[in-house]
């Protein structure tokens, strides 16, 4: 099992995205540009309209988890493979392609948890 947290999370987006496993190891997916895991207040500490994390979802098996970036040069679309620990770029049609296509839709959209500023913490499956 492991636990999706969102560092500095503003509504739906956050400034630091972690999958924090069961064994305690933390795989850091996205870290805005002056955010420090040692200082998850420091998520908050600039304003800007870029430098985010967004729309995660996993699919139901927990095989993958996808999630949006919005940064100065764009929107880039990763996939997260949980079990291998590693992440790509991926088109946003492949996102659409796996998502409709070969999961039919079975996914879960993450409720998005701040660890500094929630007590308890929703688990992923």
């Amino acid at each position: 099992m492991a636990r999706i947290e969102c560092h500095g999370r503003v509504e739906d987006s956050c400034r630091g995205l972690a999958v924090r496993y069961s064994d305690g190891n933390v795989a850091w997916l996205y870290q805005a540009p002056w955010f420090n895991p040692d200082r998850p207040d420091s998520a908050l500490e600039r304003e800007s309209p870029y430098d985010w994390a967004s729309d995660v979802v996993v699919t139901r098996d927990a095989s993958f988890l996808w999630y949006r970036t919005d940064e100065e040069g764009g929107t880039r679309w990763i996939e997260y493979d949980v079990q291998a620990g590693m992440q790509r770029p991926v088109d946003r049609f492949r996102i659409v392609e796996l998502r409709d296509i070969r999961y039919r839709g079975d996914i879960v959209h993450v409720p998005l948890f701040d660890p500094s500023r929630e007590a308890t913490a929703p688990r992923a499956q």
